[in-house]
């Protein structure tokens, strides 16, 4: 047995006699050494990152000194709190990279109504909605408890939904606190209503607790790139796992075509006499932040107009003001319209595995969350962290928070 000089390891091999070629080690799941099959040439160059010849011993090198890295696609609150999720769960061997084109304040989430409730979740098996909703509900409510729920931005809130006509009591009815039926007496604060529910539910001031999912991955030594992605081959060479999280933007990098923009329109007035949000059932609502209200909204599938509807304010802004008349003396702060990423056939989460140009890259799902992403967010990012961990070679996960 001989000692083959590799960068700056040492590996035993079986050299041959001319001493220029050897049966050398190689390496198969988990880096595990076995002895490849045939002698091979010291000298023999083989094709290496970005298309850089290399002979075997520095390619050998190379693979031994090299972590397993693992990239996350989307700035979002599913893309975020995905990569927190990673950081928090898997082995410091392993690097893990947010990468996204746009982060707060730019995104689809900044814009949402920080509402969690249910919502716009396509085909997503009940089972699976109940148990990633519920799962996103219980942790928001720990951090809630906790001495920073002032820095993320994550309270308790109470109000009204009327409807007119009846329906049966959510799934989700025995998540939320105190929910009930309303009493005539509060039916009939909407003249319209036949029927409604009171409950509370959490609300999240969305841009504040991004911030707060970005500043703790990175204090995980996690990584962030600002960068858009326009292929999965773009990640083959640099990441072992590639964690799709890109919501819309998933039609085009996945081709999904099933993902679809369901448009929707809201406008920010400042209105500090509202405590309670309220809700009808045309998706009309007016839900009460920390530093404004926010009124909508629209549901429009497949519209792509990110622009600003003067049309769909007017229709806003009326119908808010038929729920809450005090509204009509609110000062109008700004308005916004974002795109939720809907997808027919419900949430996608599960693995895959693709191989370009000889490289295997494992790929890891978890978008179509529609509108219910602050509602799903947390219980989708533990269950995509454990198909990583899976990816990886069985890593348990528990998350530190």
């Amino acid at each position: 047995m001989n000692v083959l000089i590799a960068g700056n390891n040492e590996y035993k091999c079986k050299m041959l006699p001319n001493m220029t070629s050897a049966v050398l080690p190689r390496f198969g799941k988990h880096y595990r050494k076995t002895w490849t099959d045939t002698p091979i040439s010291l000298s023999k160059t083989f094709p290496h990152r970005n298309g850089v010849l290399k002979t075997f011993p520095e390619v050998l090198s190379y693979r031994m000194e090299k972590k397993i890295n693992v990239a996350v696609i989307g700035g979002g609150v599913v893309g975020l709190s995905t990569a927190l999720c990673i950081a928090e769960s898997v082995p410091s061997s392993v690097g893990v990279t947010l990468i996204s084109e746009k982060f707060s304040p730019e995104t689809t989430s900044d814009g949402s109504g920080g509402f969690w409730e249910p919502h716009v979740l396509g085909n997503t098996p009940l089972h699976l909605q109940r148990q990633w909703s519920d799962s996103t509900f219980y942790h928001l409510l720990d951090l809630l408890r906790g001495e920073s729920a002032g820095e993320i931005g994550v309270g308790l809130l109470s109000g009204f939904f009327w409807m007119d006509d009846y329906r049966e009591d959510p799934y989700w009815s025995k998540t939320v606190f105190g929910f009930r039926h309303l009493s005539p007496q509060e039916l009939s604060f909407y003249p319209k209503a036949k029927h409604g529910w009171f409950y509370t539910t959490i609300k999240v001031e969305t841009s504040m607790y991004l911030r707060w999912l970005l500043k703790r991955f990175e204090s995980r030594n996690g990584k962030v790139l600002k960068k858009k992605i326009k292929t999965l081959e773009e990640l083959a060479y640099d990441f072992d796992v590639a964690v799709i999280c890109t919501g819309l933007g998933a039609r085009e990098l996945v081709g999904d075509a099933d993902v679809v923009p369901v448009r929707g329109q809201l406008i920010k007035v400042s209105a500090p006499w509202i405590k309670n949000f309220y809700g009808i059932g045309n998706n009309i609502y007016i839900f009460p932040g920390l530093n404004e209200v926010k009124l909508g909204g629209t549901h429009q599938t497949g519209d792509w107009n990110t622009d600003v509807d003067l049309q769909d304010g007017k229709f806003i802004f009326k119908s808010c003001c038929e729920l809450n008349p005090s509204l009509k003396h609110a000062e109008i702060k700004g308005q916004w319209a974002g795109l939720r990423p809907s997808r027919s056939a419900g949430i996608r989460l599960e693995k895959e595995e693709k191989v370009f140009d000889g490289k295997l890259l494992k790929i890891v799902y978890n978008y179509g969350h529609g509108g219910g992403g602050i509602t799903t967010h947390w219980g989708c990012a533990k269950e995509a962290a454990k198909l990583v961990a899976n990816s990886i070679g069985g890593t348990s996960v528990v998350s530190k928070l």
